[in-house]
C-alpha cells in the first residue's frame, strides 16, 4: 500500500503514520521511524570512465563514451591539457542525460594529450581525468615477426608454428595437432632492436572438441506479454543452442506447470504448447538451459484473456430490518483486462433461481432495500471485463432481521471490595436493527441463578453491591427489537476486593514493558535521569503513555542512569533502574587503506589506485586524500584538494626524472584514517620504446587437430582492440 502527501512546506520536517481501520474501528498507529525532510532528492555527480587512457592511430576515427551520474542532471564541461576544449569540425562533444561522447574524426597528433570531464550540479562536482595517447604502427623489416611456438609436455624443444617470416596479425589457429594431445604454448615478438622475451600461455592445452556454454533467442514478441485469447493455444518457441546439447526446463513460477502441457524439445529449439488456455494459466514461465560449459535462464510474461475470476471475501457488511449491505474485494486473477463492473444477485431460501439486482455496480459494495423482515436470502456477485461474466461467488443463508450475536470480547476494567467494572466490544452483527441495550448478568460462582445486575445502553457498565472477599461469574447480553442474543462470558470468577499489589516493569534501556497491573488499569509513566557523578535525580517526563521514550539533550562522553515508574489509580509502582548508559557517537575513524601502487607512469604524471579501508568506523568512506614525497625530500605534500571518491587517481604536474613515495588517508564522518603504508618508490620516466613481451597468450578454439591462439604484443594493443577491433601489426 502506498499514497503521497502533497502540500507541504518546502524544507519542513514532518513526522508520519499509518492506521488500518475496520468497521470496528481504528487500528493503533504505526509511526515512520524519524522525521522525514520535505526536499528534492540529490546527489553528487559521478563519472565512470572505463580505462584511464585511450589508443588512437593517426588519420582513424575514434569515439570516447563516458557514463555519467547525478541528480539534477549535471552540467558537462571538457577540458584539454588544463585549457577549454576546442570544437571543431573534427572534434565535438554530444552529451545526454547519462552519458558524455568525445568523437574525432581522422586523429591528428594534436588530439593526443590530457582529457578532464568535469560534471557540475547542486549537489556537488566531480571531476575525472582520461589521456588520449599515440599507438605507432612499427614498420617490419626482414628481423620483425612474431613468432608462436609450440611444445609438447613430453618434448624438450619448442618448435615454430607460423612461416619463417613470422605473421603479422595477433591470432592464429594451429593445425595438425593429435587428438588428445597435450601441449603448451608460448609467444615472442621480434623487432629491429631485438627479440622481446616469450610469454607463455598459463598450464597445458588438451586438444578436443569445442564446448559452448547454452544460448537462446528470444524473440521480440516473447521478450514482451504474450497475450492469448482463452480457448486458444499457447506456444512458446525458443531456439536454442550449446555444446555439448543442453538439458532443457520448462517451469511456472509461483505455481506448478499445467498438466495439459506439452514440451517438444531437439538440438535446435525448444517449445512448450499448452491447448484450450483459461485465465490459471497466466503467469511467468521460466525456461533454463544448461550443460557442462554453464547454465542459461530466461523468464517469459503469458496473460490468458478471459472473464475474471470469483471476486473475494464477500460477505454481509451490514444487516436491518428490511436490508442488507454487501461487500467484498477484487478478484485474485481480472482476466487479463480491467474490470468494468459487478452483478450483484439474490434467492429466496424457498426457491432455486437467482434474480438480478444491478448489473451495473462499480464499487465493491451494494446495499439492498426493501426486503421483507424476517425474510431468508442467499445472495451472490460476480465480476465482469471485457471478455464476459466471471464466476460468482454466494453468501451463506441470510435471514433478514433476527436477534444480534453476542458482544465480542468482555473484559475485566477494575474490582474493590464492593463492585466490579466491565467493558466489552460490540457486535459483530446487529442483527438487523438497532442494538438498544446490554444486560449485565452476574451470580456467585457457588450459585445457580443468573440475575440482572444492570442494564446500559454503552458497550461498559460498573456492577455495585457486592458482597467483600465473595467470587462471582460475569456474563453480558445485547438487546434488539427482536429480542436477546446469547450471553458471553468474562471467563474467569472475579473476588471482590481492593488490589494493593504495585505496578512492576521490565526496563530494558528505553524500552519498557508491564508485567503486572496491579488490578487498575495504568494510567501513565514516569521517567527520570540522573548523572552517575550527580546523587538527585531529574524528572525527564511525567505523563508517558507510550512504553517506549526518546531521551534527547543529553551530553556526550556522560555516563547516565536512567529509571521508569508506572502510575494507576492507586499511586506510583515501585522505580527500576537501567544500567550505567555512557553517551557515545555510534562511529568511529576508519582504519588506514591499503595496498597503494602505480600502474601507470609518464614523464610527468602516474595513476595511483589502492584498496578500500578493512573497516569503515561505522560511517560511509566520504573520500580520500593522497600525498606524495620526493624521495630526496622529507616533507610529504598534500596531492588533491577535494576528496577523491575513487580507489585511483591520476597525479600530475610530476618532475620527469624525480623519484616518488605516496600514501593514502581514507576520511568519513569521524574524521581522517591513519595514513597508508608508503607504497614503493617511482620514477617519472615515459615509457620505453623497446617491445616488451607479448600479454598471455589465450586459447580460444580447439577441435581433435587444431588450436586457436590469441595474444597481443602490449596491453595498449589489447586495449586498441577492444575499442574498434582493429588488428594491429606488429
Amino acid at each position: 500500500m502506498e499514497t503521497t502527501v502533497s502540500n507541504l512546506n518546502p524544507g519542513q520536517e514532518y513526522l508520519f503514520r499509518v492506521t488500518a481501520i475496520n468497521d470496528k474501528g481504528k487500528s493503533d498507529p504505526k509511526a515512520l521511524a524519524g522525521p522525514v525532510m520535505t526536499k528534492d532528492l540529490v546527489f553528487e555527480p559521478d563519472i565512470r570512465p572505463a580505462f584511464s587512457s585511450y589508443s588512437v592511430h593517426v588519420g582513424k576515427d575514434m569515439n570516447v563514451d563516458i557514463p555519467i551520474f547525478g541528480r539534477p542532471k549535471p552540467t558537462i564541461a571538457w577540458t584539454k591539457d588544463g585549457a577549454p576544449l576546442k570544437f571543431t569540425t573534427r572534434v565535438n562533444i554530444h552529451n545526454t542525460t547519462t552519458h558524455t561522447t568525445l568523437s574525432i574524426k581522422e586523429a591528428a597528433s594534436d588530439d593526443i594529450g590530457m582529457y578532464t570531464i568535469t560534471a557540475t550540479n547542486s549537489a556537488g562536482k566531480k571531476e575525472s581525468a582520461i589521456e588520449i595517447i599515440y599507438t605507432p604502427q612499427p614498420e617490419l623489416t626482414e628481423e620483425a615477426e612474431v613468432a608462436p611456438a609450440v611444445q609438447a609436455p613430453v618434448e624438450k624443444e619448442w618448435s615454430m608454428c607460423t612461416p619463417p617470416t613470422g605473421i603479422q596479425v595477433t591470432k592464429l589457429t594451429i593445425t595438425d595437432l593429435k587428438d588428445g594431445g597435450e601441449y603448451q604454448f608460448r609467444v615472442c615478438a621480434i623487432n629491429s632492436e631485438g627479440v622481446g622475451e616469450a610469454a607463455n600461455f598459463h598450464g597445458t592445452v588438451i586438444t578436443s572438441d569445442r564446448a559452448d556454454p547454452p544460448e537462446m533467442e528470444l524473440d521480440a514478441d516473447l521478450r514482451k506479454v504474450v497475450s492469448v485469447r482463452a480457448g486458444g493455444t499457447l506456444r512458446l518457441f525458443v531456439p536454442i543452442r550449446g555444446r555439448p546439447e543442453p538439458s532443457v526446463k520448462w517451469e511456472k513460477l509461483e505455481s506448478t506447470l499445467t498438466d495439459h502441457a506439452a514440451i517438444d524439445t531437439t538440438s535446435s529449439y525448444t517449445m512448450l504448447v499448452i491447448d484450450n488456455v483459461n485465465r490459471f494459466d497466466s503467469g511467468k514461465y521460466s525456461l533454463t538451459l544448461e550443460n557442462s560449459s554453464g547454465t542459461k535462464s530466461a523468464v517469459i510474461s503469458v496473460r490468458i484473456l478471459d472473464t475474471p475470476s470469483a471476486p473475494q471475501n464477500f460477505t454481509v457488511k451490514e444487516l436491518k430490518k428490511d436490508s442488507v449491505t454487501l461487500a467484498w474485494d477484487t478478484p485474485l486473477n481480472d482476466g487479463g483486462a480491467k474490470i468494468t463492473n459487478y452483478i450483484v444477485e439474490k434467492r429466496e431460501s424457498v426457491r432455486k433461481a437467482y434474480t438480478t439486482i444491478t448489473s451495473n455496480c462499480t464499487a465493491n459494495s451494494f446495499k439492498i432495500e426493501d426486503l421483507p423482515e424476517g425474510g431468508i436470502f442467499y445472495f451472490r456477485v460476480c465480476a465482469v471485463n471485457a471478455y464476459g461474466q466471471g464466476q460468482a461467488v454466494e453468501t451463506k443463508e441470510t435471514k433478514v432481521s433476527e436477534v444480534p450475536q453476542p458482544p465480542n470480547k468482555v473484559t475485566l476494567v477494575d474490582v474493590t471490595k464492593t463492585s466490579a467494572s466491565l467493558a466489552w466490544e460490540k457486535p459483530t452483527h446487529d442483527g438487523g436493527s438497532k442494538v438498544m441495550c446490554y444486560n449485565v448478568e452476574f451470580k456467585p460462582k457457588s450459585g445457580d441463578k443468573w440475575g440482572t445486575a444492570c442494564t446500559v445502553k454503552v458497550p461498559e457498565a460498573t456492577v455495585p453491591n457486592l458482597n467483600p472477599n465473595e467470587a462471582y461469574l460475569f456474563r453480558v447480553l445485547a438487546i434488539n427489537e427482536k429480542g436477546k442474543s446469547e450471553p458471553k462470558d468474562l471467563g474467569l470468577p472475579v473476588v471482590a476486593k481492593d488490589v494493593a499489589i504495585e505496578p512492576s516493569i521490565n526496563l530494558l534501556f528505553t524500552t519498557y514493558s508491564v508485567k503486572e497491573t496491579g488490578g487498575a488499569k495504568i494510567t501513565h509513566y514516569v521517567v527520570e535521569k540522573r548523572e552517575t557523578s550527580r546523587l538527585a535525580w531529574t524528572l525527564v517526563k511525567g505523563d508517558v503513555t507510550k512504553t517506549y521514550f526518546k531521551v534527547t539533550g543529553l551530553l556526550k562522553g556522560n555516563e547516565y542512569l536512567f529509571r521508569v515508574l508506572a502510575v494507576n489509580k492507586h499511586g506510583v509502582g515501585e522505580a527500576l533502574e537501567s544500567e550505567v548508559i555512557k553517551i557515545t557517537d555510534p562511529y568511529t575513524i576508519p582504519t588506514a587503506p591499503a595496498g597503494v601502487d602505480v600502474t601507470d607512469i609518464t614523464g610527468d604524471s602516474m595513476t595511483l589506485t589502492w584498496c578500500k579501508p578493512a573497516n569503515d568506523g561505522g560511517s560511509p568512506i566520504a573520500g580520500y586524500v593522497i600525498e606524495r614525497r620526493e624521495k630526496t625530500g622529507m616533507r610529504w605534500i598534500r596531492v588533491n584538494r577535494d576528496l577523491v571518491k575513487d580507489v585511483t587517481m591520476v597525479v600530475t604536474k610530476l618532475r620527469k626524472g624525480c623519484e616518488y613515495d605516496f600514501k593514502v588517508y581514507a576520511e568519513n564522518a569521524a574524521g581522517l584514517s591513519p595514513p597508508s603504508e608508503p607504497s614503493a618508490t617511482f620514477r617519472a620516466l615515459d615509457p620505453l620504446i623497446v617491445p616488451c613481451r607479448p600479454t598471455k597468450p589465450k586459447i580460444i578454439n580447439s577441435t581433435k587437430d587444431t588450436v586457436s591462439i590469441l595474444w597481443s604484443t602490449s596491453s595498449e594493443f589489447v586495449l586498441k582492440t577492444m575499442l574498434d577491433s582493429v588488428n594491429l601489426r606488429k
